[in-house]
């Protein structure tokens, strides 16, 4: 994975540490599958197809936690 150089402090998504600026980390994109509603809560009628749409959040890591993998 590309390494990426701090321009400001960042807390890394798996460990909680900081980044602070000028050290390396990797931006790490998840994807979530959303719904708007629970299972309880569905519409009676038909469920429209942007509700099922996949949902992607860019995350910070550390090196470490990244060599860790």
């Amino acid at each position: 994975m590309k390494q990426i150089t701090a321009r400001r402090s960042y807390t890394c998504d798996k460990c909680k540490g900081t980044i602070e600026k000028g050290q390396k980390y990797v931006r790490k994109s998840i994807a979530v599958q959303s719904t708007s509603w629970s299972i309880d809560d569905r519409p009676k009628d038909e469920i429209p197809a942007w509700a099922w749409e996949t949902v992607r959040f860019k995350t910070e890591r550390c090196v470490p936690c990244i060599e860790a993998q």
